[in-house]
Order: structure tokens, then C-alpha cells, then sequence
């Protein structure tokens, strides 16, 4: 399987629209100073309908949702990961142990097996409002 990060600025395996871009001078303006330093890897999955991503220094590339992977030994530097609500959910990065490769994890199939086997269908509200152009695409969109 090819790494996501490998020579592109769009993951593979996703859908043509998901970005990927690394912030020069990002950092996540809220976490603690001791996380900061710490030999922790920090992966944040923003997947809020409304309200505000958490701050960073820098811009965050166009999208919905977001996926925020700040590496222990490149901080302040992070990873963005964009996507928009019509397209899949993106594979990124985990990254695992100083000196092992990354786990790629498939977001949307880890999506899709939980939201089965926990029968979210039946108890999930999804209340947040839609832009006209996103109602479209969901009563366009099959299985959605």
C-alpha cells in the first residue's frame, strides 16, 4: 500500500477532493505545554458539523472536516488532513514508535464497521443543518 504522504498532496485511496497539507507553523494553539514536548504523537479527528475547528497558527486548508497529526519530534510542524462532507473519509497516518513505519488506517471503512455493528442507524439524530448544496448531494447520494 502506497504511504499517503508519498510525493502528492491528495491521499490515496480517498476521494479526488480530500487535501492534505502541512502547516509550516502550525501548532495546536490550545494543548498543553507538557504534550507540547512531549515524545507523544497527537492525532486529532475534527469531525464537528458547526462551531469552530481549534485554533492554529497558520491556515488550515479548505474542507469540513479535518484530520490533525502533530508528529513528536516535528512540533510545532502538523499535518492536515481536509475533506468536505461528500467526500470519504481520508486514510492517514498513524504514526506509531520512533522509527516504525506509520499504521495507515482507513478512516471510512473504520466508519462504516462501527457505525454497522453499533447500529448507530437507530439511535444517531442528525440534526445539523445542511447548505442547500449539501442537501442535494445527501438526497442524491445512495446509502447515505
Amino acid at each position: 500500500m502506497e504511504s499517503p504522504r508519498a510525493g502528492s498532496r491528495r491521499m490515496p485511496f480517498s476521494a479526488p477532493r480530500t487535501a492534505k497539507s502541512a502547516l509550516s507553523a502550525a501548532d495546536f494553539a490550545e494543548v498543553n505545554p507538557r504534550q507540547r514536548s512531549s515524545d507523544s504523537h497527537l492525532v486529532e479527528l475534527n469531525l464537528l458539523r458547526v462551531g469552530m475547528p481549534r485554533p492554529v497558527i497558520g491556515t488550515l486548508p479548505p474542507g469540513d472536516y479535518y484530520a490533525i497529526i502533530s508528529r513528536a519530534k516535528r512540533r510545532p510542524k502538523c499535518e492536515v488532513y481536509a475533506w468536505t462532507l461528500n467526500d470519504k473519509l481520508p486514510v492517514i497516518p498513524i504514526p506509531l514508535k520512533l522509527g516504525a513505519p506509520d499504521a495507515i488506517v482507513p478512516l471510512q471503512e473504520v466508519f462504516d464497521i462501527v457505525y454497522q455493528r453499533a447500529r448507530y442507524d437507530l439511535s444517531v439524530k442528525f440534526t445539523a443543518p445542511l447548505t442547500p448544496e449539501e442537501l442535494k448531494w445527501a438526497q442524491s447520494s445512495p446509502n447515505r
